[in-house]
């Protein structure tokens, strides 16, 4: 029995490739060399904020969100920009508001209201779930990416990795069923 250690850096994929991390959750197109790569979900992008912070600010068009501080992430900076252009909002400027160190920082900072997010699904399903955020629009976007198990071709039969990807599946499974919208 080993213990589990829980790491939310992103590996060096060489070690994945070399055994010295067992499995890797990675996000993005699915093309690394030397390691067993199984698709979990799709990347699903789109503005998130507080349910109180809807109901004091109507969003119900992109360009609304021109007068709504935007909260960025510097793990993902092209995010807000990406889906701008993908909705078409093109007098929305996606620059500007609060640049956060990650994700989460953003995410939090929109449950208390300071602003919109640009929210990822597979991350804020509970937060989604229960209505602490709100995506106003309806309107995801996926750069093509997606969440993947990567792990390495010399550990495929081991015991340990097969019942953990057997689990990890079952749950992204579950997860693409329920939500709103398929990967």
């Amino acid at each position: 029995n080993c213990p589990i250690t829980l790491n939310t850096t992103p590996p060096n994929i060489f070690d994945v490739v070399s055994g010295i991390i067992d499995v890797a959750i990675l996000c993005g197109n699915g093309e690394w060399s030397g390691v067993q790569v199984e698709k979990l979900f799709a990347l699903e992008l789109e503005p998130v904020v507080s349910a109180e912070f809807l109901k004091s600010t109507p969003l119900d068009h992109p360009e609304q969100l021109a007068n709504t501080q935007l909260l960025h992430s510097t793990a993902r900076p092209d995010d807000w920009a990406d889906w701008v252009a993908d909705v078409g909002a093109h007098s929305l400027s996606p620059g500007g508001g609060i640049m956060f160190e990650g994700s989460a920082l953003a995410f939090e900072a929109a449950v208390h209201g300071v602003g919109a997010a640009m929210g990822q699904r597979a991350l804020l399903a509970t937060e989604l779930a229960s209505g602490r955020l709100v995506a106003p629009f309806g309107k995801p976007f996926n750069d093509g990416t997606a969440f993947y198990l990567v792990y390495s071709k010399k550990l495929a039969d081991d015991r340990r990795i097969k019942s953990f990807r057997k689990w990890l599946l079952a749950e992204a499974t579950e997860f693409s069923e329920h939500s709103q919208y398929s990967a």
